[in-house]
C-alpha cells in the first residue's frame, strides 16, 4: 500500500495539535513541539488508512483522548528506556506514542493482521522513528518458528546467541491470560514489566501472579521447537487468600494497579502490571 502525499493531509488548522497540548498539560504530560507534531501525524495517518483497513472507529478530538492520551497517560509508571515488545499493535496504540515520547526506548510492534502490519510499517517510515522495528505475525509462532530470523534486527536483543529480553511489555485491547502472560515472562528480563492497558474496569479473568516452570518449552529465546506448555500456575493475587508455595524459573508478580483520569470527561482507566522475579 502506498500512502497519500503529505501535502493531502497536512492542514495549518488541523485541531489535533492544540488539543493534544491543552489536554496534555491537564494530565501532567509536557510535550514537545515535535513530539506533539509526530502523535497528531501518526492520528492522522491512522484516519487515512482507516478507510481501507478497519484500525479504529475513534476519529477527531475523541480519538486524541482515547487513544493518544490513553497511550500516553501511563507512562508515568513504566520504564522509558530499553528494549519494549508492543503485542497485538493494530493502529500502533500504544506504541508507537511510547516510541515517540521515550526515544530511550526500543519498540518491536508485533500485529498478525498483515494490512495493519504493512500500515504499521509505512506509518513509522512517514514518521521517521528510527527506534521501532515492526514484525508481522502471532507472537507464540514468532517465538517458535521464525525467532532467529524475526528478532535478529532488534538491537540490544541478544549478546552473541543469548537473548537477554525485554524491559518492558505492552498489551492493550488484546486478551489477557495466563498462558499469554507467561509467553512475556519467557521474554523479559529479570525485572520487566508487563503493563495492560485495562480500560475502564479490569476483567475479572486477569490473572494474579503467573509461575513460567520450564522456559525450555517455548515461552523464551530457547533452541527448543516444541510447542508451548498450557500447563501454567496462577498465584493467587491480592486479596485471594494466602498465596501457596510455588517453585518456577520465574514468576510474574502482579503489581498493584494504577488508576486515572482521562481529560474531557472521558472517564477512567486502569494500567495493570507485573514484574518479572527468577527463582
Amino acid at each position: 500500500m502506498r500512502l497519500p502525499g503529505k501535502e493531502i493531509m497536512r492542514k495549518e488548522d488541523a485541531p489535533c495539535p492544540k488539543t493534544l497540548h491543552r489536554l496534555g498539560a491537564d494530565c501532567g504530560l509536557l510535550l514537545s513541539e515535535e513530539q506533539t507534531e509526530r502523535c497528531c501525524r501518526h492520528l492522522e495517518l491512522v484516519e487515512l488508512w482507516n478507510r481501507r483497513v478497519n484500525l479504529t472507529r475513534l476519529t477527531g478530538a475523541e480519538a486524541v483522548v482515547k487513544h493518544i492520551l490513553d497511550s500516553l497517560v501511563p507512562t508515568a509508571w513504566l520504564p522509558r528506556e530499553g528494549l519494549a515488545l508492543d503485542v497485538g499493535s493494530g493502529a500502533g496504540f500504544p506504541g508507537i506514542p511510547l516510541a515517540i515520547v521515550a526515544p530511550g526506548l526500543q519498540v518491536v510492534l508485533v500485529e498478525s493482521d498483515r494490512k495493519k502490519a504493512s500500515f504499521l510499517t509505512c506509518c513509522t517510515a512517514e514518521l521517521g522513528l528510527k527506534n521501532v522495528r515492526v514484525l508481522h505475525g502471532r507472537l507464540e509462532r514468532l517465538l517458535l518458528e521464525k525467532r532467529d530470523a524475526a528478532w535478529a534486527g532488534v538491537p540490544g536483543l541478544f549478546s552473541g546467541r543469548e537473548a537477554l529480553g525485554f524491559d518492558l511489555a505492552t498489551i492493550r485491547a488484546v486478551r489477557v491470560d495466563a498462558v499469554l502472560l507467561a509467553r512475556l515472562a519467557g521474554v523479559l528480563k529479570p525485572g520487566g514489566v508487563v503493563a495492560y492497558w485495562a480500560g475502564p474496569v479490569p476483567q475479572a479473568h486477569i490473572p494474579g501472579d503467573v509461575a513460567l516452570e520450564n522456559d525450555s518449552e517455548g515461552y523464551g529465546f530457547r533452541k527448543s521447537r516444541s510447542a508451548p506448555s498450557k500447563k501454567v500456575r496462577e498465584e493467587p493475587g491480592p486479596g485471594d487468600g494466602p498465596a501457596g508455595r510455588l517453585e518456577a524459573l520465574a514468576t510474574l508478580r502482579r503489581l498493584e494497579d494504577m488508576e486515572y483520569a482521562l481529560p474531557a470527561n472521558a472517564g477512567t482507566r486502569r494500567l495493570l502490571r507485573w514484574v518479572r522475579r527468577d527463582s
